[in-house]
């Protein structure tokens, strides 16, 4: 069941960044090159030079190019990648906190927020809020409480499959769903005893 949902635009994601001053996040040699490549890229206003190295500050504009990248690989790293700019966006987020420039967040939301589509009305919008102030608070911005990333589908759990179409990914949906829900609900995992590990 889907209780309500939240759209956003790629103005939204380019704004977010660059309100919060970019982002630093590993840029590999391959990435780089794949983007400065690009005919669009380098066909902007701008067309900013793409860097590789293990810390490279991007704009919103560069930040939205490098988690589009999908042919340089896999749809599994291009996911990847977009995990880890939300982790950098995420500590980004934390820095100003820490650093008390809730102003200065302010004033991005403000400016994002036109950019945001949602069903949520503004009640329902501000109990998030304040439950997801309250969860900061909880876990004393550390980001591996706040912040948890899943690769779907679980490893070992697809295999390619060719279609009229192409090659597709087929997965086993049940596996996935119990899996999901057990990383969810059930995150501690159980040690096994001597006993057990003897009768495997």
């Amino acid at each position: 069941k889907i209780d309500g949902y939240a759209v956003v635009n790629f103005n939204m994601f380019t704004d977010l960044v660059d309100g919060l001053g970019g982002i630093d996040i590993e840029v590999t040699e391959n990435e780089a090159d794949y983007i400065n490549n690009r005919h669009n890229y380098k066909s902007e206003t701008k067309p900013d030079h793409f860097e590789s190295g293990e810390s490279v500050h991007l704009n919103g504009y560069q930040t939205l190019w490098y988690a589009r990248i999908r042919k340089l690989d896999s749809d599994f790293m291009r996911t990847y990648r977009q995990r880890k700019v939300i982790t950098a966006i995420a500590e980004n987020i934390k820095t100003e906190l820490l650093t008390g420039n809730i102003f200065g967040l302010i004033s991005t939301a403000k400016d994002v927020a036109p950019n945001i589509e949602t069903s949520l009305s503004n009640s329902e919008f501000t109990s998030l809020l304040l439950s997801m102030v309250s969860c900061v608070a909880k876990s004393g911005l550390e980001m591996d409480k706040l912040l948890v990333s899943q690769q779907l589908p679980f490893d070992d759990t697809w295999w390619f499959e060719s279609k009229w179409d192409g090659s597709s990914i087929a997965l086993d949906l049940s596996e996935n769903r119990e899996m999901l829900y057990n990383s969810i609900y059930e995150p501690q995992e159980v040690e096994e005893t001597e006993d057990t590990n003897e009768n495997e």
